[in-house]
């Protein structure tokens, strides 16, 4: 699919056609799938690793306390190190690469529907006592399917942290204000997660003035987001990141319907997408020694990581609740991780009228399911984007953990078991595609005792 802004631009409301379908990682667990010249590596008990990689030649890249060391060399030492006897175990560092999966073209589902538009072109902002969001965003229908007003009103998510493992966020946007805490970022090392660093200063001002939508047109800022921008923007975007903005859309929607809990930005995804196991293996349990106690992994792999896995019950046996989306390729899906994981709530996607959202995988990796389809969320530089995919359904449910959490100090087994068990059956309206519990009741969840 080509990124080209100019076959971006969206000939007509209704012709708009748009899926923002957070791809499925591209990995294999062979080392013909593995990052270049770097592998992960577990040393038997005492071992010492400044011996180890000066005997093999190899150069320690990163490492995680306690668990694993990232190395790099090239694939004659690399072989020649893995016999070493101080090795208890080691695995590829698997590549995440996030991809487009669905097609802007007349087979796919119109999210962006007339009623959508409207709410997108309203320049109305309400007050929610926090911050002042887009009226647009606040009104969604979407969402009333879980019954996200009436939930709010019985919790807000307060004194709870969510970890967004993500692209970043922009934390200036008006609607975000104040709504997360310092975070930290895996691809260069800081606590920078600010997304809008992706963009040269130029563009970022573009984006700027499209917060005013006197005039605007509506375009597609690349295949996986749509919006209304100044027509003075569009010179400025020619090619932006394909993944840019990820991160916000998705803490946008966990504010939305959590608005009282923080948000602990976790960047190990560029905007182009790219991140690695160990990566995310460390994101986590930096995510969990940081007080979360909520995970949303709005990602899926198509092979499991025993590196992931073991950071994942680190994070299970401190009581954080985890939460992933199962992908979007409209398949069957029994073992995409980090979803199909023991303690891994796996999402997938549906839309208005309930049905399966027509991006959504389904099958036995998937726990429960929630709105994906046609959402409206924060953009950075002020902006909000019209957003579909299961990356967004896991957002949703990871903030309605978040809500049940701030009023239960039950353990995180029985808050997953309290969503799974106010979920509403939608079996008939989908025959043959399993979508495990139903799709999500925030409303009956919090009232359940």
């Amino acid at each position: 699919m080509s990124r080209a802004f100019d076959s971006m631009l969206v000939r007509s409301v209704c012709a708009i056609l748009f899926v923002f379908a957070l791809g499925a990682a591209q990995a294999t667990l062979s080392r013909s799938g593995s990052n270049t010249g770097r592998a992960v590596v577990e040393l038997k008990s005492g071992a010492s690793i400044e011996d180890f990689c000066s005997r093999n030649g190899l150069k320690l890249i990163d490492s995680i306390q306690g668990s694993a060391l990232l190395v790099e060399g090239d694939a004659a030492t690399l072989a020649q190190a893995a016999a070493d006897d101080a090795i208890a175990s080691t695995e590829p560092d698997l590549p995440v690469a996030l991809s487009e999966t669905a097609i802007l073209n007349p087979a796919v589902l119109a999210l962006l529907n007339p009623d959508m538009v409207n709410l997108l072109k309203d320049p109305a902002v309400v007050s929610t006592g926090r911050n002042l969001l887009r009226k647009s965003m606040v009104t969604q229908r979407g969402l009333d399917k879980i019954k996200a007003d009436d939930a709010r009103a019985l919790a807000d998510g307060s004194g709870i942290l969510v970890a967004v493992l993500d692209t970043g966020i922009d934390a200036t946007h008006p609607a975000l204000l104040g709504s997360s805490v310092p975070g930290f970022n895996f691809m260069t090392g800081d606590t920078n997660t600010d997304e809008l660093l992706d963009l040269p200063p130029l563009t970022i001002e573009a984006l700027r003035t499209s917060a005013s939508l006197n005039p605007a047109v509506l375009a597609l800022l690349n295949p996986s987001t749509v919006a209304f921008l100044n027509p003075a923007a569009l010179e400025f975007l020619k090619a932006p990141p394909l993944y840019f903005g990820h991160g916000t859309l998705v803490s946008g929607l966990i504010h939305l319907i959590a608005p009282g809990a923080l948000i602990l930005p976790v960047r190990v995804f560029d905007a182009s997408g790219i991140s690695s196991s160990f990566r995310i293996a460390k994101a986590i349990r930096y995510a969990v020694d940081s007080g979360a106690q909520v995970v949303n992994m709005s990602f899926d792999m198509e092979q499991l990581s025993p590196l992931v896995s073991e950071a994942l019950d680190y994070a299970a046996d401190r009581g954080v609740i985890l939460v992933a989306s199962v992908g979007n390729r409209n398949s069957v899906v029994s073992s995409t991780f980090p979803a199909s994981h023991r303690a891994v709530l796996g999402v997938a996607a549906t839309n208005r009228e309930d049905l399966k959202a027509r991006f959504s995988n389904y099958g036995s990796a998937v726990k429960v399911a929630a709105p994906g389809d046609g959402l409206i969320s924060t953009y950075p530089a002020g902006l909000y984007a019209g957003i579909g995919g299961t990356s967004f359904a896991a957002a949703v449910v990871s903030a309605e953990a978040a809500l049940i959490r701030s009023k239960s100090t039950a353990p995180a087994a029985d808050i997953v078991r309290r969503i799974l068990d106010t979920a509403e059956s939608i079996a008939d309206l989908n025959p043959g595609m399993y979508l495990g519990a139903g799709r999500i009741n925030a409303r009956d969840s919090l009232r359940r005792r």
